[in-house]
């Protein structure tokens, strides 16, 4: 698992960005602004309109990704939630000592990471 990590930490910035991953990367930014809001409102009068309906997702607009805290399902491809949450929980982990593209991808990384480790204990312990 660490070495995997380590691979993955040393290779983080060398793609170019993929066509999707702006959109996941704005949908984490979203995301953070939604839980940064239910914390501590700032443009909402309160924590319970952060779980009003048209806060958290406004079909009106439904390829605007900044029309919504919560932009999954009604807008493009409609990816679920789980892997913005993850980029963004990654994103807050490490974004003080990786570039930004590379921040944004160390939660998927380490989530790898996890389970290519996972895999080959499970493995090393069916064949030992």
């Amino acid at each position: 698992m660490l070495a995997t990590l380590a691979v993955m930490l040393a290779t983080l910035a060398d793609p170019g960005i993929a066509w999707d991953e702006g959109i996941t990367i704005r949908r984490s930014q979203r995301i953070g602004e939604w839980f940064a809001e239910v914390i501590h409102p700032h443009h909402l009068p309160s924590r319970a309109d952060a779980f009003r309906p048209g806060v958290i997702v406004d079909r009106s607009k439904p390829n605007d990704l900044s029309a919504s805290y919560w932009p999954f399902i009604w807008v493009l491809e409609g990816h679920p939630p789980y892997y913005a949450v993850l980029v963004h929980l990654g994103w807050q982990v490490s974004h003080r000592w990786l570039e930004p593209l590379s921040a944004y991808r160390f939660g998927p990384a380490l989530l790898f990471s996890m389970t290519t480790g996972i895999v080959f204990l499970s493995l090393a312990r069916w064949y030992d």
